[in-house]
């Protein structure tokens, strides 16, 4: 079996305002695995990843933002088949800021890996298909850790297949 090592780095922004989040909602490859995420996303070559966040936040959902201060920083490692015979190791590294909305409107991103972004009562987050970075990221915001790691009740390792509810054919979402 051929095991192919994916590294991403990517930043994300936490924006929530009077009892609200910022959410974005991630597609997923072939737009069939659809949940709400942190808006953010990959950091290009060469680039910071405080300049990071604000330009996918703009892409994402139209707004410019100020960046609050830095959060802290989530790793996942996870495993998961593409083909018969090959397999990924997939390694995320997610930076994770807190960021206030200062300008700009909201509209939907064209043509990039999320369809939507939209405000939701921080209590009704538990009832939406989300990503695990947004849990995490409100537990970073709750607690500040001194050490900046996030921390999510998942295994560090979730083996994915394609049988049954978890499977998935690219990165975890909102990675």
């Amino acid at each position: 079996m051929e095991i192919t090592k994916q590294l991403r780095v990517a930043a994300y922004a936490l924006c929530v305002r009077d009892g609200r989040i910022l959410l974005s909602r991630w597609v997923g490859p072939g737009g069939n695995n659809k949940r709400w995420t942190l808006p953010g996303g990959g950091i290009d070559h060469g680039e910071d990843p405080y300049e990071a966040v604000i330009r996918e936040v703009d892409e994402e959902t139209g707004y410019a933002i100020e960046v609050r201060r830095l959060l802290g920083v989530h790793t996942i490692r996870r495993t998961f088949e593409r083909g018969p015979d090959a397999e990924v190791d997939f390694h995320g590294l997610r930076i994770i800021y807190e960021a206030e909305v200062v300008g700009g409107e909201l509209r939907f991103e064209v043509g990039g890996s999320s369809d939507r972004a939209e405000w939701f009562d921080l209590a009704d987050v538990a009832g939406l298909r989300h990503s695990d970075q947004v849990d995490v990221a409100l537990e970073l915001a709750r607690t500040s850790p001194p050490d900046g790691r996030g921390e999510v009740a998942l295994p560090s390792d979730e083996r994915l297949t394609r049988e049954g509810p978890a499977a998935r054919t690219g990165p975890p979402p909102g990675s």
